[in-house]
C-alpha cells in the first residue's frame, strides 16, 4: 500500500494547469501540497458526487485536463457515475479512487466488501478507455506520466494506508486556502480563473493560428493581475479579450465577466505612462504627435475612455462601467462591475465646489449603495461616503452651502436626501463609517436649512 504522501507528492510535482477536484480524506493533504485557484474541495456538500462535478468541468473545458481525487467510500455512493463518464467520452478526465477501505472522515467505519473491491475492473466494465491499479509507490510513480498524458477517460485505483482525517469544516482554522473561504466564494474565484483561459483560446481560434499570448493558461489569468508592461503587450491583451467578448453564444454570466475584463484591460492600457503622456490637444499648441498607433488606439476606443485635462490622464470613467452594469444587473458579476464604477471617477475637477463633489459621490459610492445595499463592497462605499461628506463639511463655512450656484456651494437638498435614502437602505447605522457618514450628512442638511 502507498502512504498518502506517496500518492499525492508525485502528482503535485507534475501538476501544471490541471483542475484538481478533491473530496473527503484527501482534501486537507492535497491542500498542504497545493495552493492553486484551480483546486476545488468538494468536501462539504453533495457527498459522493465529486466525480460528477469533475465530469462537468471536463466537458465544459475540453482543452484542459481535469483530475478528481475521489475516495472509495464516495465512489461507492455513486457507482453509476462510471458509466456516465465512459458514455460522455471525457478524454481529458482522470479519476483517482483512493482506496483505504474505510469511511475515514466520519470515523473510519469499514466499507462494505473492504479489501475485495476492484474499481479498475468496474471502470473497464463500464467502458473506460484506460484503467490502472497500484499498490506500491514505485510502480505508481513509474506510470504516472502515462496516467496524466494519455487520452482517457482514465480511472486510477490506488490502495493507500488508512488515515485519520476528521470532518471538513470551512473556516479560518483550516490550513488549505481553498478551505478558508466559502464554497460560493471559491466557486466564483475558480470560474474567473477558467474564464480567462477560455478567452485566450478563443482569441487563438479567431486569429486562425498562434498568437503572442502568455505561454500557459495560468499565465493568461495572471496577465490581468501583473504589473502592466508596454503599449504593444497591453494592447495585445485588450485585443484577445475584445475578440472573446464578441465571439460565441455566451450566457449572460459569462458575457458580463468578459465585458468587465475588457474594460479593465482597456483601463490598464489607458493608464500606461506612454498613454498618460499623450494629450490629444497637444497638436493644437505645436507639440509633436504621439508614437504611431497610439492616437488611433485612443480614437478607436473613444466610447470607453476619456482624457482628463486636470489630471493629464486617460481612464475608463464611471459612467461606462455603470452602462455595463445596467446591461447585466441581473448577474452575479453586477456587484463587481458596480465596484469598478464606484472607483473609476469622472474627468475634470470640482475645484472646491461642494455641489460638484456631492454629485460625483452620488454617481459613484452613492449609486453603489443604491444598487447593492448589501454588496461585497459595501464597507468600501460607506467609507468613501464618510470621507467625502466630512471633506465637504470642512469647506469654507462662510459661504452658504445650498442655493444659487453663483452665491453658494451649489448643494441641493434633493442630493442630500437621495444620499440619506441610500445610506439607510444599506443599514449604514450598523457600521462605524456609516454612522459617521450619516452624522456628517445631518450636519450638511442643517447648514442647508440655516
Amino acid at each position: 500500500m502507498l502512504t498518502r504522501d506517496q500518492l499525492l507528492e508525485p502528482l503535485a510535482r507534475r501538476r501544471t494547469d490541471e483542475v484538481v477536484v478533491t473530496t473527503m480524506g484527501v482534501t486537507r493533504p492535497w491542500g498542504r501540497l497545493s495552493d492553486h485557484d484551480l483546486d476545488f474541495a468538494s468536501a462539504d456538500s453533495a457527498m459522493g458526487h465529486a466525480a460528477d462535478l469533475a465530469l462537468g468541468i471536463a466537458l465544459a473545458q475540453p482543452q484542459r485536463r481535469v483530475l478528481c481525487l475521489n475516495g472509495d467510500g464516495s465512489m461507492l455512493m455513486s457507482l453509476g457515475t462510471l458509466a456516465t463518464i465512459a458514455g460522455a467520452g471525457a478524454v481529458n478526465l482522470v479519476l483517482f479512487v483512493v482506496q483505504n477501505g474505510t469511511f475515514e472522515i466520519t470515523g473510519n467505519q469499514p466499507l462494505p466488501s473492504a479489501g475485495s473491491l476492484d474499481f479498475a475492473a468496474m471502470a473497464r466494465a463500464a467502458g473506460f478507455t484506460r484503467t490502472y491499479r497500484f499498490d506500491d509507490a514505485g510502480t505508481y510513480e513509474a506510470h504516472l506520466d502515462d496516467v496524466l498524458g494519455l487520452p482517457g477517460p482514465t480511472l486510477v485505483d490506488v490502495l493507500v494506508q488508512p488515515g485519520d482525517e476528521g470532518p471538513i469544516q470551512r473556516s479560518e482554522t483550516e490550513q488549505a486556502r481553498y478551505l478558508r473561504t466559502s464554497l460560493k466564494e471559491w466557486s466564483h474565484r475558480m470560474r474567473a480563473a477558467l474564464l480567462a483561459v477560455v478567452a485566450a483560446f478563443l482569441f487563438v481560434a479567431c486569429q486562425g493560428g498562434e498568437a503572442d499570448l502568455p505561454s500557459t493558461p495560468l499565465a493568461v489569468r495572471d496577465s490581468l493581475q501583473r504589473t502592466p508592461l508596454d503599449f504593444v503587450a497591453e494592447t495585445t491583451l485588450v485585443a484577445w479579450v475584445e475578440r472573446a467578448a464578441r465571439a460565441g453564444s455566451w450566457d449572460d454570466e459569462t458575457r458580463a465577466e468578459l465585458e468587465l475584463l475588457r474594460l479593465r484591460a482597456i483601463d490598464r492600457v489607458a493608464r500606461l505612462p506612454e498613454v498618460d503622456g499623450f494629450n490629444p490637444y497637444h497638436a493644437l499648441v505645436g507639440v509633436p504627435d504621439p508614437p504611431p498607433g497610439l492616437r488611433a488606439w485612443t480614437e478607436a476606443r473613444s466610447a470607453d475612455i476619456v482624457f482628463s485635462e486636470p489630471a493629464a490622464s486617460w481612464f475608463v470613467p464611471s459612467d461606462v462601467f455603470w452602462s455595463l452594469h445596467d446591461r447585466f444587473a441581473h448577474t452575479r458579476t453586477a456587484d463587481e462591475i458596480a465596484a469598478d464604477a464606484m472607483r473609476a471617477g469622472f474627468p475634470g475637477e470640482c475645484e472646491g465646489f461642494a455641489g460638484c463633489y456631492l454629485e460625483s459621490l452620488l454617481e459613484m459610492a452613492g449609486r453603489y449603495l443604491e444598487t447593492h445595499p448589501a454588496g461585497a463592497h459595501r464597507a468600501e462605499a460607506l467609507e468613501s461616503v464618510r470621507g467625502t461628506l466630512e471633506a465637504i463639511d470642512a469647506l469654507d463655512a462662510d459661504q452658504p452651502l445650498c442655493g444659487d450656484e453663483r452665491t453658494s456651494q451649489g448643494v441641493e437638498p434633493a442630493q442630500l436626501e437621495r444620499l440619506r435614502v441610500a445610506l439607510i437602505g444599506a443599514n449604514a447605522v450598523d457600521t462605524e463609517s456609516g454612522s459617521a457618514a450619516l452624522a456628517a450628512l445631518e450636519r450638511l442638511a442643517m447648514r442647508c436649512r440655516a
